[in-house]
């Protein structure tokens, strides 16, 4: 059976916790977290790319440039990416992410659920600190090999988490405890979104990947 942490067995013999709600709550972080780190890019990319429109009638693309927007509003980024670059980008995480859930599965039961979720994690935050620099030294190709990457990492969280609440839950709380791993996936959605809009307004774009990143680190650490 895997290992709780040193921390977590001290705390739950405290507060007279039980480990498996411990676990859970750790479960419910984990895909909080891989959630924040896998959406904020879809924020972020709004400073990142050149801003148009397509109100011509001859259907061709105009660039808004600085005088035609509101001087408190911004102008977007640098980067010269089309909608169907920009979709390219976007969609590259899921690319890695579909060829762990399998072997994931497979790791964590042979190696032990929480390693395989910590390494996972560990990686994704990993690469979610790094993007800024792949943006910026490698471009659109670049990000996306990081975004592949970081797919790959985040794949084996579902599936290092069945593993674990399989092994720590009695099948009747395996329902509720289960429920509360999951719905950090919601959460998770709710916060990336919100607090990258935030810290995009306050700060620049690479703000929000050391932001998140380090949230996933953090979590390693703890875990």
């Amino acid at each position: 059976m895997t290992q709780q942490p040193e921390w977590g067995i001290r705390f739950s013999r405290f507060f007279l916790v039980p480990q498996r709600v411990i676990l859970s709550i750790m479960g419910f972080f984990a895909i909080l977290n891989a959630y924040t780190m896998r959406i904020c890019l879809s924020v972020a990319i709004t400073e990142l790319v050149v801003k148009k429109n397509h109100t011509d009638d001859d259907g061709s693309t105009a660039v808004c440039v600085a005088d035609d927007l509101d001087s408190e509003s911004s102008s977007g980024g640098e980067y010269e990416w089309s909608e169907e670059l920009q979709g390219y980008i976007l969609s590259s995480f899921y690319i890695g992410y579909i060829l762990t859930h399998i072997p994931g599965g497979l790791l964590a039961e042979k190696f032990g659920g929480k390693w395989t979720l910590s390494l996972g994690i560990l990686s994704t935050a990993f690469f979610t600190v790094i993007t800024p620099l792949a943006i910026i030294h490698g471009g659109a190709t670049w990000l996306i090999v990081v975004r592949i990457l970081m797919g790959i990492g985040e794949g084996t969280t579902f599936p290092a988490l069945s593993v674990l609440l399989a092994q720590w839950v009695p099948i009747k709380e395996r329902g509720k405890l289960g429920a509360l791993v999951l719905g950090g996936g919601q959460v998770g959605t709710i916060l990336g979104n919100l607090l990258s809009g935030i810290l995009l307004d306050a700060y620049d774009w690479p703000v929000v990947f050391y932001f998140f990143g380090g949230i996933g680190l953090v979590w390693f650490v703890i875990f």
